[in-house]
């Protein structure tokens, strides 16, 4: 009897993960608890759509010039650009637009949630940033937001954009998703067998070799429990030159951008990319 009960459940779980695997990757909350007023922040809503015509909704953060360049953030899995906001509010100080939108399902961006959809709207976003972006464009991606930039800017180019900050980051959507069912007692036993309905088309590791010679910032929290940091040092061994990794460390997931050592290695990355003489990549 517990054989055919497990057999039913693996095959439950298995059409869940065929489906599109959006229920165990993204978590979004819909609507905006706050806005960037609430942190003083001049700013400007954005809406655009996606590939496919889905509406989608960011803010446009206005930096206090000199303006420095603009930075296209990709956020975490879970919430939205409202608690999103946190990684990235002191940048606008530091002289630098950040352009922060929301995945489809998520805020106040339309459409359900969908592992498809988010890549396809990162790749809009991507396309929006080049047409307004003020001064040089940066990509700052964080946790499944790193995979959604590594794969935008893979399949769009790289021309336009100065270099590419990642925190948190994985490798392989199908690694990770191993380890979070072997996380559950329930599906501890299915981990590897349903692990490989996890498709692999969108996972960073096999792409970011070829953003080289894009510079390149891998950093990661060492008591990182969500997203071990052997995650993020897989990505970052996969890498062309030139590329720079750091530790931060007893950094939590996501937590990079909280500390002072995050923060200034983030910045010092990106005026130090900046200030090398030479023309964009073609």
């Amino acid at each position: 009897m517990a054989a055919v009960s497990w057999a039913r459940l693996g095959a439950a779980l298995a059409a869940l993960f065929a489906s599109g695997c959006a229920a165990v990757l993204l978590f979004p909350e819909q609507g905006l608890r706050h806005t960037p007023a609430a942190a003083h922040l001049a700013y400007e809503d954005v809406r655009f759509t996606s590939l496919d015509g889905t509406p989608l909704h960011g803010w446009w953060l206005k930096g206090t010039p000199p303006i420095r360049g603009t930075i296209l953030f990709y956020h975490g899995n879970a919430q939205n650009i409202a608690a999103h906001l946190g990684s990235v509010y002191w940048l606008p100080e530091r002289g630098f637009d950040v352009f922060l939108f929301d995945y489809r399902g998520f805020g106040l961006s339309g459409g359900s949630p969908t592992l498809a959809g988010a890549h396809a709207d990162a790749r809009a976003a991507l396309r929006y940033a080049r047409e307004h972006a003020k001064g040089d464009l940066f990509v700052l991606g964080q946790s499944i937001g790193g995979a959604l930039a590594v794969h935008a800017l893979a399949t769009e180019g790289t021309a336009g954009v100065r270099a590419l900050a990642l925190d948190s980051t994985f490798a392989s959507y199908r690694a990770v998703t191993r380890e979070k069912l072997g996380d559950l007692i329930l599906t501890w036993p299915l981990q590897w067998p349903l692990s490989l309905f996890m498709t692999e088309r969108y996972s960073p590791g096999p792409l970011i070799a070829g953003l080289a010679p894009l510079p390149l910032l891998v950093m990661h929290g060492g008591a990182d429990d969500i997203i071990p940091i052997r995650h993020g040092q897989a990505l970052f061994e996969r890498a062309g030159e030139p590329k720079t990794f750091v530790t931060i460390a007893g950094g939590k997931h996501i937590a990079t951008l909280t500390t002072e050592q995050g923060r200034e290695a983030l910045v010092a990355f990106l005026t130090g990319v900046a200030a090398v003489a030479g023309p964009l990549l073609p």
